[in-house]
């Protein structure tokens, strides 16, 4: 009974549309026409103006600029505002992950140079005579040793770091 129903007005349209001057089918059809132009443009529009802040974070990040945030509230899409918190998320690991990697840095840094200091001020020592007493030239070959020793230690903790962070251990 639907389908009869159906039927029925599919009819009717169909004759409506025969009986009409075809004049007005053209303007129907062209008004449908810019219709769907100016949507869609303006859809396109709205996408693209709401990528552009991505487009501008890309560029800040590949720049160095680690800070840089999208506004994701500023998008009614709500792929582009997904799109744009995962940015911000995105940015603010690498910017962790650099930080710590400039803490590490100094950190090694500062581990390094205090046996180095040692080595150096005994090996001096040596030199100059101050350690003259074959107890002072003992002592500061027992130093001298123990801070190589330390520092082979911590290059071979850096080497494994790196091995762990590339993947190879």
């Amino acid at each position: 009974v639907l389908l009869g129903k159906e039927n029925n007005m599919i009819q009717a349209v169909v004759e409506t549309v025969r009986e009409a001057p075809i004049w007005l089918l053209v303007v129907l059809v062209l008004t449908l026409t810019l219709v769907v132009f100016v949507l869609s443009r303006w859809t396109a529009g709205a996408v693209a103006r709401s990528l552009a802040p991505v487009l501008q974070g890309t560029e800040a990040i590949a720049d160095g600029d680690l800070s840089y945030r999208i506004d994701s509230q500023a998008t009614s899409l709500n792929e582009l505002r997904a799109l744009a918190e995962s940015f911000n998320q995105m940015a603010a690991r690498v910017q962790r992950s650099q930080q710590a990697q400039r803490d590490f840095v100094a950190n090694v840094s500062h581990d390094l140079k205090t046996p180095l200091t040692s080595i150096q001020g005994y090996s001096q020592a040596l030199l100059d005579g101050t350690a003259a007493s074959e107890a002072g030239r003992y002592r500061a070959a027992l130093v001298i040793n123990q801070e190589a020793q330390r520092l082979c230690r911590l290059v071979e903790e850096v080497i494994d770091l790196a091995r762990i962070d590339s993947g190879r251990l």
